[in-house]
């Protein structure tokens, strides 16, 4: 019953979809906790800033929007939950074993119109005018009145490791 719970079916493009896993760092998550900041606690004022840090969006829209971006349309089967404290970004992982990555963002971050579109002009404008490498921005919207529901930005998965996948066996040296 609890795995029924932590999966489930969703529909895309009129078609019956598969199960789609739903993950935190490797643990299964339900849906709800997409929404919602389980990164840590707060000393002062928990569930006011816990409060500040929910945003409720449509998942299957987020799915079928992150399904035709990157190439070839391709059903997302799986989201792995990343969260900073400003914004969540989920690893969407397609039928297709491509990746992506959507940020949704959370509103203490400041005005969602300037932060969205700030964020997504300066990741343009380091990509055409240096060499730094970042990935590259797949789709947005700054206005949460779109089909997912709230503010976005998909963009392609960066090269390399996460630090925390790291973190204990980073020496001085390095």
């Amino acid at each position: 019953m609890l795995r029924a719970l932590r999966n489930f079916t969703i529909h895309r493009y009129g078609r019956p979809g598969s199960c789609l896993s739903i993950t935190c760092r490797g643990a299964s998550i339900t849906q709800e906790e997409l929404f919602a900041y389980t990164n840590g606690y707060f000393l002062a004022n928990e569930e006011y800033q816990l409060s500040r840090r929910y945003v409720r969006f449509n998942v299957d829209e987020l799915c079928n929007t992150t399904a035709t971006v990157g190439g070839k349309s391709s059903q997302v089967t799986a989201i792995d939950k990343m969260e900073g404290g400003f914004s969540k970004a989920f690893l969407m992982r397609k039928e297709n074993r491509s990746e992506v990555v959507a940020k949704i963002l959370c509103h203490i971050a400041g005005p969602p119109t300037l932060t969205i579109a700030g964020e997504v002009g300066a990741l343009e404008y380091i990509r055409k005018h240096t060499s730094i490498p970042v990935p590259r921005v797949l789709a947005w919207s700054s206005n949460n009145s779109n089909i997912v529901g709230a503010e976005y930005i998909i963009i392609e998965k960066a090269a390399g490791v996460l630090l925390f996948q790291v973190w204990d066996s980073i020496t001085e040296s390095d």
